[in-house]
């Protein structure tokens, strides 16, 4: 490959990587959007707090979202963090088909090796065409603080509505790792 070929490719590379977007929920968490909609859980939440805070990180299942605090239940039972402690959030609503795209643009990579000369142009179009569509299907899924209103992330709480009256928290339990049967 000569001088030039290796920095278009390269190049191609990093921007890949930089479209991606990390996704905070463990792998195989989350279920697809069609799933997200039908099940009885909540997203996957990522808090980071205040610097000042004690509790300065907290992720688990969003339980729900008051006017006054962010109720999040990890591993160690539910946690309520209070909304102006919260510095950043980044919500994972469903798990999205990045990796499908991704791996459908390949294919249609490959198949330009059958274009003769013609691959110069068509490889590069399929390359940038599915970096561009994973990167933006990485980042359909997440919703992120202060970018969005925590009012925003309702929608995808165990408790839309907010705690039903008379909640006991005790009834959670206890976040069980990261079970992605419960999702199916």
């Amino acid at each position: 490959m000569c001088g030039p070929s290796r920095r278009v490719l390269a190049a191609l590379l990093a921007a890949s990587v930089a479209g991606c977007t990390s996704n905070p929920a463990p792998k195989g968490w989350l279920p697809p959007a069609a799933k997200a909609q039908a099940q009885g859980y909540g997203g996957w939440i990522s808090l980071t707090g205040q610097k000042a805070e004690p509790a300065a990180h907290v992720e688990g299942e969003l339980i729900a979202v008051s006017d006054d605090h962010v109720y999040v239940l990890t591993d160690s039972g539910l946690v309520d963090v209070p909304r102006e402690s919260v510095a950043k959030a980044v919500l994972a609503a469903y798990a999205t088909g990045e990796g499908e795209l991704a791996g459908w643009s390949a294919l249609g990579t490959l198949s330009t090796l059958s274009h003769g000369a013609y691959l110069l142009i068509t490889a590069p179009i399929w390359i940038i065409a599915g970096i561009m569509a994973a990167a933006g299907e990485s980042r359909a899924g997440l919703l992120r603080y202060p970018e969005k209103p925590l009012a925003s992330f309702r929608p995808y709480a165990r408790f839309p509505q907010g705690l039903p009256a008379g909640f006991e928290a005790s009834a959670l339990g206890r976040l069980e790792g990261t079970q992605p049967a419960r999702h199916h």
